[in-house]
C-alpha cells in the first residue's frame, strides 16, 4: 500500500508537471526550446559519460546503489520511470506512461530546477556553488534514483551551472560599452541601474540557455532508456 502511495504521488507530481509544461508555463518551454543549439548535444553527450563513469564507480560501494524504491519495494527498480519486477497490470501500465509524461514534464522540470539552483549564480562564490551543485545532486534521492546516481549529478550541477554562467557573462560583456557611455552620458546612479537591468536581462537567458540543454541532457537520456528497452523486449 505504501509503495502504491508513493507510486502514485510521483505520477502525480510527473503529471503536473507536464500540464505547467505544456499549459500555463508554456511560454517558459517555448523559450527553452527556441534556445535549443546543435552544440548542446555533443557537450551533454560528454558530461552524461561523465556522470556515468562517477555512478559506476561508486556503484559496488555499501548502499551506493539503493535508492527509496528499492528500500520500500525490497526490489530493484527506478520510480520515476515506473520501471519495476512486479508483473501486475498497474506496473506494466507505469512502464509504458511514466517514461512518456516524464519525457513531456522534461521542460518545466528542467526549468524549475534551473530556476531554484542555477539562478543568481553569477553572485555566489565558488564554495557556495559547489553546495548548492550538491544539493541539487542529492535533492534527486526523493526521486528515487539511487546514491550513485544522485552523487554523479553533482558533475551534472556543475555542467548546467557553468553553461549558465558562460551564457550570462557573454550576455553582460556584450552590453559593456553601453554601460560606459551611459555612465559618461548621465552618471554613475544611472549607469547602476541600467547594469542591474541588463543583469536581470541576462539572468532570463541564461536560465533559457541552461534549460534547453538540461531538456537536451534529460531527452538523451530518456532516449537511451527507450532504445535499451526496446532491445530487451524484442530480443
Amino acid at each position: 500500500m505504501l509503495l502504491a502511495v508513493l507510486l502514485f504521488v510521483v505520477v502525480a507530481f510527473t503529471g503536473y508537471s507536464a500540464s505547467l509544461a505544456w499549459g500555463r508555463d508554456r511560454w517558459k518551454t517555448i523559450d527553452a526550446l527556441k534556445a535549443i543549439r546543435w552544440w548542446m548535444v555533443p557537450l551533454c553527450l560528454a558530461h552524461l559519460a561523465v556522470a556515468l563513469l562517477i555512478a559506476l564507480a561508486l556503484w559496488d560501494l555499501p548502499v551506493f546503489s539503493l535508492g527509496w524504491y528499492e528500500l520500500v519495494s525490497g526490489k530493484p527498480g527506478n520510480a520515476i520511470l515506473g520501471q519495476s519486477e512486479d508483473d501486475t497490470t498497474l506496473a506494466r501500465v507505469l512502464a509504458v506512461s511514466l517514461p512518456m509524461v516524464f519525457a513531456a514534464a522534461v521542460p518545466a522540470e528542467a526549468r524549475g530546477e534551473e530556476e531554484l539552483f542555477r539562478a543568481g549564480s553569477q553572485h555566489r562564490t565558488r564554495p557556495r556553488r559547489l553546495l548548492i551543485a550538491t544539493g541539487f545532486g542529492l535533492a534527486h534521492l526523493g526521486i528515487g534514483v539511487p546514491i550513485a546516481a544522485a552523487v554523479a549529478l553533482i558533475a551534472s550541477g556543475v555542467f548546467y551551472e557553468q553553461v549558465y554562467l558562460r551564457r550570462h557573462q557573454g550576455h553582460v560583456a556584450g552590453t559593456a560599452s553601453t554601460i560606459e557611455h551611459v555612465r559618461n552620458r548621465d552618471g554613475d546612479e544611472k549607469a547602476a541601474e541600467f547594469a542591474a537591468l541588463t543583469d536581470r536581462v541576462a539572468q532570463r537567458d541564461a536560465i533559457d540557455t541552461a534549460t534547453a540543454t538540461h531538456c537536451v541532457s534529460n531527452w538523451i537520456v530518456l532516449l537511451a532508456f527507450a532504445i535499451s528497452l526496446t532491445f530487451q523486449t524484442f530480443t
